[in-house]
This record gives structure tokens, sequence and C-alpha cells, in this order.
């Protein structure tokens, strides 16, 4: 099942697979991020899908109290990102700096796109 940040290979039953602070959760698309469940593709859909979310949550730091609670709340997610990326890019040699580029010119993937214009 398409996800805003991926692939589901079982939507509905989630089950973390990373130690992290954020729990696996299907109504969240961070949640995706930390589920042996999620998938991605090392292609310019799914890279454009990643580096769009990290986009919009960058975009919202200027909201939190403080850094110290923006990287709380975020930081995991944000690392566990850059960690898919770097197997994508591993995988797709020189994928991700073309899109980084594309994303900062607001060409974000459709979802996420309409969830910034919100």
């Amino acid at each position: 099942m398409e996800r805003a940040v991926g692939v589901c290979t079982s939507f509905g039953s989630p089950h973390q697979s990373v130690e992290a602070s954020i729990a696996s959760d299907c109504r969240r698309a961070e949640g995706c991020l930390f589920c042996d469940k999620f998938r991605v593709h090392a292609d310019r859909r799914d890279t454009r899908k990643l580096l769009s979310c990290r986009y919009c949550i960058e975009q919202t730091a200027h909201l939190a109290e403080s850094e110290e609670q923006f990287n709380r709340l975020f930081g995991p997610i944000f690392e566990r990102i850059k960690i898919i990326l770097a197997e994508i890019e591993r995988r797709q040699p020189g994928i991700v700096a073309p899109i980084e580029h594309e994303i900062q010119a607001g060409e974000l993937d459709p979802f996420w796109a309409r969830k910034w214009k919100c």
C-alpha cells in the first residue's frame, strides 16, 4: 500500500523495527519509518517522498518552544530518514542530491505539497 514516505507491506499491523522514541503507527507517516512493514524503493519517487517529508518538518522548526524541544521530537525522524537516504544513495549513486535541490526549489511530492499548503 502506498504511503506518504514509502510503501507498507501490511497496513494496520505495525511492528516496531528500530529502537526509537517514535512508535510504529499506521496513522502517522513518521510512524511508518520505524515499522518493519515499511519499504522504500531506491528510486526518484520514494526519495522525493522522504526528502519532502523532511523538508516539511524542517519548515515547522520555528513553531517549537526551543531547539531542544524540536530536536527531541523530530531528531529520531531526521536520523531515520538520513539512514534510509544513505542506503538509497548506496544503491543508486547520485540520486539524492538532485532531488534535494528540487525539493528546496519547491518541487515536493504531491502528498507533502498538499500538506505544506494547509
